[in-house]
């Protein structure tokens, strides 16, 4: 029997994102959490014609079991700062290139 795996792998520059942070209302399961949700395009090609859109639902500071430090929230709110540059604000010369697993 075969195992499916279910797995991405993106490389590309950050051509520009649709991010927000928010916090979760008191009817949620964890009211007053921050967390990060929204899209971020992705160029995977040289002539920034292969654009592919990148979906985050729910991206907390700290991850529920461990309690330890999620580094994917330190990035993404890098990205809304505008530390971290995209190609449709600050040019192809200063945007990041990312990787993105999953």
């Amino acid at each position: 029997m075969r195992k499916v795996q279910n797995q991405t792998h993106l490389e590309g520059v950050l051509y520009q994102h649709k991010l927000q942070l928010k916090v979760s209302g008191e009817n949620s399961k964890n009211p007053g959490t921050q967390f990060i949700n929204g899209t971020l395009d992705l160029a995977t090609d040289d002539a920034m014609t292969n654009i592919v859109t990148v979906h985050f639902s729910y991206v907390t500071p700290t991850y529920s079991g461990s309690g330890k430090p999620n580094a994917t929230f330190n990035a993404l709110q890098n990205i809304i700062n505008g530390v971290t540059c995209n190609v449709v604000d600050h040019g192809v010369d200063r945007a990041a290139k990312l990787r993105i697993d999953s």
